[in-house]
This record gives structure tokens, C-alpha cells and sequence, in this order.
């Protein structure tokens, strides 16, 4: 099984390969919602945005190398962060990509071992006629796995 992601930064499409990762890949719903509190705490009002659960997927890669792939993740991040879209595809055995933004704030790889380092991933998958319909479609596709 192979995750990759394509993007196109203004000069073509580039892809990024994940080598040696990701670990914990997990997709959960998230609703968009906003809760007010009343003082007191006994009363809570919720606001839904959207009546269907946004997907999001999270995961962690620990070994991005410096002289390796490093570079490649930064430069992804330089363009995600600013809000670019990008496709996932969660693995090479079939045919599902997902078109996604980055719900990360920052990129802040941290050190653990000489020229490696890690950061955790958050991305959301847009609601599009490519998005599935629940987060068991996202695992088992990234394991590829069909219905």
C-alpha cells in the first residue's frame, strides 16, 4: 500500500511520495458546529454549519530524512499552508483520490535522530463528488481494501 499526494503549485503537478510513512493513519468525522454556553453552564446552544460530518484524516510521519525527503514535505507544507488543494490518493492498489485541504496551522518538524525528523498531518477531505461517505471508506481504502 502506497499514500501519495499530488498537488500543482503554479508550474505543473508535483508528487509527493510518502517513503517511510504514514503511521496512525486515522480518518474521523468532525462536525462544524459552534456551541454557546450559558453562564451558568445548564444550558448549551449548537449552531450546525453543515448538516453532513466533514472527514478529516490524520496521521503522523516520523522519518522524513533531510537530504531526502525533507525538502519535498516542505515544500508541500509552503504550499498547503496557504490554502492550496491538493489530491490524496490513500493507496496504489485502486482508483479513490480525495480532493483535500491542509486544517494544520503550522509546520513544525521535530527532531528524533540525526537528520530525521517527524510531524503529525492533518488534513480534511473536501465535500465533493469525490469525497466518500464515511471514514470506513477512507480506512479501507488505505488498505486496499473495495466495498
Amino acid at each position: 500500500m502506497a499514500v501519495k499526494i499530488v498537488y500543482n503549485p503554479g508550474s505543473g503537478n508535483v508528487t509527493l511520495t510518502f517513503k517511510r510513512g504514514p503511521l496512525n493513519f486515522t480518518p474521523y468525522f468532525e462536525a462544524r458546529v459552534n456551541d454557546n454556553l450559558s453562564t451558568s453552564g445548564k444550558v448549551r446552544e449548537r449552531v450546525m454549519e453543515s448538516l453532513v460530518p466533514d472527514i478529516l484524516i490524520s496521521f503522523e510521519m516520523p522519518h522524513m530524512v533531510l537530504l531526502d525527503d525533507l525538502a519535498a514535505w516542505a515544500a508541500f507544507f509552503a504550499f498547503a499552508l496557504a490554502g492550496g488543494q491538493f489530491v490524496l490518493y490513500p493507496s496504489d492498489a485502486l482508483t479513490d483520490t480525495y480532493n483535500c485541504v491542509l486544517e494544520d496551522k503550522s509546520w513544525k518538524p521535530g527532531r528524533n535522530a540525526p537528520y530525521k525528523y517527524g510531524a503529525p498531518v492533518v488534513i480534511r477531505i473536501l465535500s465533493d463528488g469525490s469525497a466518500p461517505a464515511t471514514p470506513e471508506i477512507v480506512l479501507r481504502r488505505f488498505y486496499g481494501v473495495t466495498p
